[in-house]
């Protein structure tokens, strides 16, 4: 008996596929919800609205694509991990998903949520890979994008424009079921004249340069990698597992290679969060200036959006998600992976720069970005590093003023817990006899800092 046939037996709703059976798109949900189960159809509801409007902003029609859920069923009060109550299990309905892209053979495959992802592709951890561009373990050479459940952005909302970058992505994919993903020299282990030969070659070839470093968990530097191109790059190491890559004099040397060729050469330079790099750094080749901070840059351009490496590559690179692969050398002293994984992280910033210069200029910010922003890092590092002067005669006064200001209120109105919403109602409204402030929505006594804003306006 089929999964379809028994869940018939059982008396439980089944919704199956919409769309046509041959699109270069397919959409693979989780399971059935309360309105897709009444309605009849996959995706419909608050997540089908969503996903509907999602879709046409990235120039697609809902028509025109695939969509199905890897369950096709309603698991009680929508918990997938509760469908054993209804005496099934997920591996049931994975022959039917199976059958079903095979026949209608799209070019990519978007996988919303956790359990579509891990279906399709063996993975775990949606807000981790989506947006990488993966080969499907269900299906062999399938191309799979997995992005966030329209029904997990209605709870968090910040998420839209993740679901939105992913599926322009998916456009662009759409149009090829070949998986490209960036081929990138990373050259680790060089020798000390291998050193010398590239970092030269860099100074007279190159005028941008990426670069990245890592700190071991014994706290001390253990490589520091250079990418002028997103085709390649070197990781030149000083620590192999815990103790020195190379011998004391041409450790010195390689930094006065690195301060000469590199970092006092008039390049442009670029750093992913380079304030905590540059700490490192400023004292082995002197202070330098930054071109590009890619953090800042992407803070700047969606304030909106996370800002780690991970985030921007799933965005501006088709690099799969690779920074679990810190935790490998984290836990061991392998230094291969290490290396791998320094020389990988500079390549793909200097991808991520090049495509946020792009989107800096369409938003017409680089001008502000170049000329302010970035004009306040050396500031910034410099106070991080060497702290700023404080008068502490003054700040003693100033602290005496507060202290003797909290004695007055005290006397005044007894020792209030300003953290107690139920204390400070009782100040304000009963003591004070401040003009009541109630919430918009639940209409009951409120203190929260709407209502403190207020209060503030009246006494001014």
């Amino acid at each position: 008996m089929s999964v379809k046939e028994k869940c018939q037996a059982k008396g439980i709703t089944w919704v199956g596929s919409e769309g046509p059976i041959t699109t270069k798109i397919a959409i693979v949900g989780e399971s059935l919800g309360a309105e897709e189960e009444k309605q009849g159809r996959p995706f419909c509801g608050g997540a089908g609205f969503l996903l509907d409007s999602i879709l046409s902003q990235v120039g697609l029609y809902r028509g025109d694509i695939y969509i199905t859920n890897v369950v096709k069923i309603r698991p009680p009060d929508n918990e997938i991990k509760r469908i054993s109550e209804l005496g099934l299990t997920i591996f049931e309905f994975l022959p039917l998903l199976k059958e079903e892209l095979e026949k209608v053979k799209p070019d990519v495959v978007v996988a919303l949520g956790a359990l579509a992802l891990e279906v399709l592709t063996n993975k775990k951890g949606i807000m981790k890979w989506r947006g990488s561009i993966l080969e499907s373990s269900l299906i062999p050479n399938l191309k799979v994008i997995p992005s966030v459940h329209p029904a997990a952005i209605l709870r968090q909302y910040k998420w839209k424009p993740l679901l939105w970058l992913d599926m322009k992505k998916v456009v662009k994919e759409a149009y090829s079921s070949k998986i490209e993903l960036p081929e990138r020299n990373l050259m680790i282990e060089p020798s000390f004249n291998e050193v010398k030969d590239i970092l030269r070659n860099i100074k007279s070839d190159y005028e941008k340069v990426a670069y990245d470093i890592e700190v071991d968990k014994q706290g001390m530097l253990s490589c520091i990698s250079l990418s002028p191109s997103p085709e390649w790059a070197i990781s030149i190491p000083f620590r192999k597992a815990y103790s020195s890559y190379w011998m004391e004099g041409e450790e010195v040397v390689i930094w006065r290679w690195l301060s000469e060729y590199i970092f006092q050469a008039e390049k442009q330079l670029i750093a992913q969060n380079a304030l905590f790099d540059n700490m490192w750094l400023v004292p082995r080749v002197g202070y330098f200036e930054v071109y590009m901070d890619t953090m800042w840059a992407a803070q700047l351009a969606y304030a909106e959006l996370p800002k780690g490496l991970d985030t921007l590559a799933s965005i501006y690179t088709n690099e799969p998600y690779y920074k679990d692969e810190r935790k490998v050398w984290k836990d061991t002293s392998i230094t291969r992976q290490l290396w791998l994984y320094n020389a990988r992280d500079s390549a793909v910033t200097f991808e991520v720069a090049l495509r946020l210069e792009e989107e800096l200029k369409s938003l017409k910010l680089s001008d502000f970005f170049f000329g302010f922003v970035m004009k306040l890092h050396p500031i910034l590092l410099k106070l991080q590093m060497r702290g700023m002067r404080v008068d502490q005669s003054k700040r003693e006064e100033i602290k005496k003023e507060l202290e003797d200001r909290r004695k007055e209120l005290e006397d005044a109105f007894g020792n209030v817990n300003l953290r107690s919403p139920k204390q400070l109602s009782e100040l304000l409204y009963g003591k004070l006899g401040m003009q009541k402030q109630y919430h918009r929505k639940t209409g009951k006594l409120t203190t929260n800092k709407e209502a403190l804003i207020k209060l503030r306006r009246k006494m001014r």
